[in-house]
């Protein structure tokens, strides 16, 4: 064999390994693009200023299946909602999937001077399609909206909204509610 031989040989062979290496690398990105990502936040109310709800949501591209909550202390303050527990609260109970983009919001609590003091640390655990299991902690922080209002909710600006449309286009006194 002359040296040009074991030239491109040694190179074929390099060439050979890293393409098998990027291979398995984009194989792992792929898989990762389609993970699902879990989270589970406090979100002010969509509706009113005064109450804040508990959101869980599925960020990622991938189904999340089997989750199930723990707590490391999950009894709830006096009157703080109708529940006594963090477990009495149905979406907290576990769910069996979760779809990509999927979000499911629950009213957490309207006293936030109650919850000043409270909050409790979840760890939530998830499984992805091919059964791969994952873990996340966070920590419910009610007094963080303490002061925080929303400035118009979603549903008073349509309100508003409508009123101005109906005052501006409509005859005076049209829709108001006429005398039997």
């Amino acid at each position: 064999m002359d040296l040009i031989s074991i030239v491109n040989l040694v190179s074929t062979i390099g060439l050979l390994l890293l393409t098998w290496v990027m291979a398995k690398e984009t194989q792992r990105l792929r898989e990762a693009e389609t993970e699902p990502e879990v989270s589970l936040y406090l979100d002010p109310n969509r509706v009113t200023d005064t109450s804040i709800d508990i959101v869980l949501k599925n960020n990622g591209r991938g189904a999340a299946t089997n989750i199930k909550f723990s707590y490391a202390d999950e009894a709830l303050p006096t009157s703080f909602i109708n529940a006594e527990n963090l477990s009495d609260i149905p979406m907290l109970n576990g769910l069996p999937f979760l779809a990509p983009g999927q979000e499911i919001r629950c009213f957490f609590t309207d006293n936030l001077e109650i919850a000043r003091n409270f909050a409790p640390k979840v760890t939530f655990t998830y499984t992805n399609k091919r059964g791969s299991k994952f873990s996340e902690s966070t920590v419910l922080a009610a007094k963080s909206f303490i002061g925080v209002v929303n400035r118009a909710p979603e549903a008073q600006l349509l309100r508003w909204a409508i009123e101005e449309m109906r005052d501006k286009y409509c005859h005076k006194g049209q829709y108001e509610k006429k005398a039997a």
